[in-house]
């Protein structure tokens, strides 16, 4: 499963397990797309086993990782390394 397309970012480029991310959130509370209402985040791309859903693994002790369906649509980007 390591190589396998998961779909494209907002620019078209294709996305797999283990590529890194950024991407937005909606601040909680908020309804509409006001851009100051979103936080910017940063992930690696992982599946888990667990919910059989693919996640992005951020760096936070309290949440170790968010479903990729909580990223705002269109948001996301492949960060280059």
């Amino acid at each position: 499963m390591k190589n396998s397309i998961i779909g494209k970012d907002k620019n078209g480029k294709i996305l797999r397990i283990g590529d890194r991310c950024q991407f937005l959130v909606k601040k909680k509370g908020h309804i509409g797309l006001i851009p100051s209402k979103y936080i910017s985040m940063e992930g690696t791309i992982s599946y888990d086993e667990e919910y059989f859903a693919f996640v992005f693994d951020i760096e936070d002790e309290y949440q170790p990782c968010l479903f990729m369906k909580i990223a705002e649509y269109k948001s996301i980007e492949r960060v280059e390394e």
